[in-house]
């Protein structure tokens, strides 16, 4: 069985993908976990942890229109999406092994509101 976790790290604007520790709230795998995109710049980071090897699938939901990547450790964009899944939102399926991952979750100019990011795997 696979196992996961995600804690929201922090947010960045213009694009800044210096990643913070603020605001941790965990979450972990077949749970969601809130996010709110404040400003069209906004940009959202997930801390996700992964135990177990296995295929993962990482989206949101919720109404609002986001753009989701995945990075590994060392902050390097393993895959991005943009209109996947419900109301143009991203969905990322991708086989993962154990170790430490980043989601990076923003919207368009205009897409402010909350979300929900669901990690199931």
């Amino acid at each position: 069985m696979s196992s996961a976790s995600a804690a929201r790290i922090g947010s960045a604007l213009s694009g800044n993908c210096e990643l913070s520790t603020r605001r941790t709230t965990p979450s972990a795998a077949g749970t969601t976990t809130a996010g709110t995109l404040r400003a069209g710049d906004d940009q959202d980071y997930f801390k996700l942890t992964i135990a177990n090897a296995g295929t993962y699938t990482l989206y949101t939901s919720g109404g609002l229109d986001t753009t989701g990547r995945l990075f590994d450790s060392n902050y390097s964009q393993i895959v991005g999406d943009f209109d996947s899944d419900e109301a143009n939102s991203f969905a990322i399926t991708s086989t993962l092994v154990p170790g430490t991952y980043y989601i990076g979750v923003t919207g368009g100019s205009s897409f402010t509101g909350a979300y929900e990011l669901h990690v199931d795997g």
